[in-house]
């Protein structure tokens, strides 16, 4: 009983591997015949069981055991996927926005709730505004195990603490300290969690 369980196990995770390279060549021709454009939809719409697998080969880095929700949106990935890294044991959401014009870094154990927003550029481009508004760009860097709100905002330059909360729904414009909850548009400190953590640690 257990060799069979054990044969069936192997056989679907042969057939699992082999329709995985089956897809990602799919995404490598349509990337090569359509660009860049056609890789975003792709990765977005992908199972995602693959995606962990997709963007390592793409060039990022992506810890173990990280979960996938369907819906990832990649944006300005023209030169790869080496400016992400995604830490051990993160939790990224449905329809989660990166924006990679600047790397982005997602820390063990971060979590990103649904519809999340990490944006490293503003830019009208060759517009109008041009003339008045300039470029900004900045790295964005969550760290160890903090916790992004459904349809939060991060802005380029951004770093959110260890431990930091950030509510649903808040536009966060400056770094968030460590173990600080914030909310509100734009993000305003609503506590601190530092002394409950402490308090907590003294009862273990």
């Amino acid at each position: 009983m257990e060799l069979t369980k054990k044969m069936v196990r192997n056989l679907i995770a042969f057939f699992d591997s082999l329709l995985f390279k089956l897809w990602f060549l799919r995404l490598t021709i349509g990337y090569k015949m359509w660009g860049t454009d056609y890789r975003i939809r792709q990765i977005g719409r992908a199972p995602s069981r693959y995606l962990n697998r997709i963007l390592q080969h793409l060039g990022a880095d992506i810890g173990a055991t990280v979960t996938f929700k369907n819906g990832l949106v990649l944006d300005n990935i023209d030169s790869g996927l080496n400016g992400l890294q995604i830490g051990v044991n993160a939790y990224i959401g449905p329809g989660v926005f990166i924006d990679l014009a600047a790397p982005v870094r997602i820390a063990a154990e971060a979590v990103l709730a649904p519809q999340v927003m990490l944006l490293t550029h503003g830019d009208v481009g060759n517009r109008l505004l041009a003339k008045i508004i300039n470029r900004s760009e900045g790295a964005v860097c969550l760290k160890e195990g903090c916790w992004l709100g459904a349809r939060a905002i991060i802005l380029p330059g951004i770093t959110v603490g260890t431990g930091a909360v950030v509510g649903a729904g808040s536009v966060v414009t400056a770094d968030v300290p460590d173990y600080t909850v914030v909310a509100g548009a734009p993000a305003r400190q609503v506590r601190k969690l530092d002394g409950a953590l402490k308090e907590e640690t003294n009862h273990l």
